[in-house]
């Protein structure tokens, strides 16, 4: 196992809390060595009904099982009567940040795509479905390394075990495959691919936005067939099915491209749609598509574009005022003071983009606590 479960929090230091949701909050902390870390607090009760405290539990059990250069390393895991809190290494960055502040060039978005579906592969190989992959779950270290983060919404899923039902209220919209759109409650692995897809996308667009931001179900279905067509029987045999399938009549329309295929390379578009396959079973796999083509010409170190964004947040916003926290509704924390040098560093750092489980995305991209925690 990668982490043993600790009996307390005394050794860490509270710099600042980073996110909160519906189950808990998100925080910077320091280990006594300065080290930074994220600790994600799940308010859990273990309590018939009280679904957080199994799915905070799951997500420990995923993440000891997965030690690998592109899936966030758990340093930590701690539980007490009330609550369970995750000790993640701290990655500085997430990829809707970078997605906001600058476009990818192809190279760039070339080094990101590979970094992505090799941490996919290893987790599909160890039959995890993450199920809310997105720029916001990417994070970025000072080194360039992209990392796939906050496994709320992930779990086990044997292929050969018997059909279970799984909850439809997990994934972010824009991210979401047509099957789960559709209200299926079989799915596999493949909902992992049309999410890489839709990142791959917000890659090749540069224009800070999704791929496909609809704003409701519906409307994320109108975009997604806008673009890759109407699904019919004789390409997704029984599509017709899925429980939501019939309850909306959409009429067929002449493909339109994406805008951004005049300035991308072949090779990338064909990739792209080797993903974006309304069937989920013609979807690429993440191991099989590291070997197509795409890949087979220049990468990028990213080192330089997470260098950018540091700049531009030490240089664009000002230092807000409440840098250390009331923790009142927690259990006491070690009274550990940091060494003056990186506690002078975390107060001229901006607050708003300090990790990549803190920045809050737009409400269509979902946050870093989800409802999704007490479902299956």
């Amino acid at each position: 196992l990668k982490c043993p479960r600790a009996q307390n929090m005394d050794k860490y230091h509270i710099v600042r809390k980073i996110a909160e949701g519906r189950y808990g909050s998100v925080f910077l902390a320091l280990l006594p060595s300065g080290e930074r870390v994220a600790i994600k607090r799940i308010r859990a009760l273990r309590l018939p009904g009280h679904d957080s405290w199994k799915n905070a539990e799951r997500e420990a059990d995923i993440l000891r099982v997965v030690e690998h250069p592109h899936v966030v390393s758990l340093l930590d895991h701690v539980v007490s009567s009330t609550e369970v809190s995750l000790v993640f290494e701290h990655l500085a960055w997430d990829l809707s940040v970078a997605l906001d502040q600058r476009c990818f060039d192809e190279c760039q978005t070339r080094t990101a795509l590979k970094m992505l579906l090799l941490g996919v592969t290893e987790l599909h190989a160890r039959n995890i479905m993450h199920r809310d992959l997105k720029p916001a779950n990417l994070l970025l270290g000072e080194t360039g390394v992209l990392k796939i983060a906050d496994f709320g919404s992930a779990r086990f899923r044997q292929e050969s075990e018997p059909l279970e039902i799984l909850t439809r209220e997990v994934c972010t919209r824009w991210y979401k495959s047509p099957e789960m759109l559709f209200g299926s409650v079989n799915y596999t692995v493949a909902v992992d691919l049309w999410a890489v897809g839709c990142v791959f996308g917000d890659l090749l667009s540069c224009v800070c936005r999704a791929l496909f931001p609809g704003k409701s179900d519906i409307d994320q279905l109108c975009q997604i067939f806008a673009h890759v067509g109407i699904p019919q029987e004789r390409d997704w045999p029984d599509v017709s099915r899925l429980p939501d399938f019939g309850k909306i009549e959409f009429s067929e329309r002449e493909k339109k491209p994406f805008p951004f295929e005049s300035c991308r390379s072949v090779a990338s578009l064909r990739l792209l749609r080797s993903f974006l396959q309304l069937n989920p079973a013609l979807r690429m796999s993440a191991a099989e598509s590291l070997e197509d083509e795409f890949f087979h010409a220049e990468f990028a170190d990213l080192r330089s574009l997470v260098a950018s964004l540091e700049e531009r947040n030490r240089t664009s916003v000002d230092r807000v005022s409440d840098e250390f926290l009331d923790f009142r509704e927690f259990e006491p924390l070690s009274p550990f003071v940091p060494p003056e040098s990186v506690a002078d560093e975390f107060l001229t750092e901006n607050m708003g983009h300090s990790t990549g489980h803190a920045t809050p995305p737009p409400p269509e991209r979902g946050h870093v606590f989800k409802s999704s925690f007490t479902h299956a």
